[in-house]
């Protein structure tokens, strides 16, 4: 599926085509293609992360009013976990349109979830810098929505990193509000 096939498959029409093109361009395609290719998806997917972060903090904050900051953050990482976005790509048929190296095709690479969720997020990084964020928004939202919806009994109420700070806060005498500042003469470089 050619960049122009996708994005009327979903409905978007990009001023810098090439924006599109990039974030379709994996790296194993990029190095097999340096004559005709000028780059890959990596400094888009590093920007489409970050606006993705943002829209799905506020989409939680905004939808689910009572619920405290550690839910939130539970949802919020459901959302835009690898899982979650290889299976958004996967309905918008990204893995059609990525274009990788021989190698990683004859690998499997264009249907790994990491893959197909690095190249979600770059779509959405040149989405941004094409049309901006309300664009970007009206674009991810609807698809996010859909997810929560379909997904809401299977997000994990289980947090393993937040478990483990709240446990190593209590066994090191941490006050939670200050964190490592209460443990005098501790600072940043010291081991724990």
């Amino acid at each position: 599926m050619t960049p122009e096939q996708f994005a009327a498959l979903n409905a978007l029409e990009f001023a810098e085509p090439e924006l599109l093109m990039q974030a379709l361009t994996h790296r194993s395609y990029a190095n097999e293609n340096q004559d005709t290719v000028i780059g890959d998806n990596q400094r888009l997917e590093f920007l489409g992360d970050a606006v993705l972060g943002y829209l799905a903090g506020e989409f939680v904050y905004l939808h689910f009013p009572d619920k405290p900051e550690g839910e939130l953050t539970k949802l919020r990482a459901a959302l835009v976990s690898t899982q979650a976005l290889s299976a958004i790509a996967l309905e918008c048929h990204v893995d059609e349109a990525l274009r990788v190296g021989k190698g990683t095709d004859q690998q499997g690479g264009r249907r790994q979830p990491t893959v197909l969720a690095d190249t979600f997020e770059a779509i959405l990084g040149a989405l941004y810098l094409d049309q901006g964020m309300q664009a970007t928004a009206d674009y991810v939202l609807p698809k996010l929505q859909a997810r929560l919806t379909a997904e809401a009994d299977k997000i994990p109420t289980y947090n393993a990193r937040g478990t483990l700070q709240e446990r190593a806060s209590v066994l090191l005498g941490f006050n939670r509000d200050i964190g490592w500042l209460a443990k005098p003469g501790w600072s940043i470089t010291a081991p724990i």
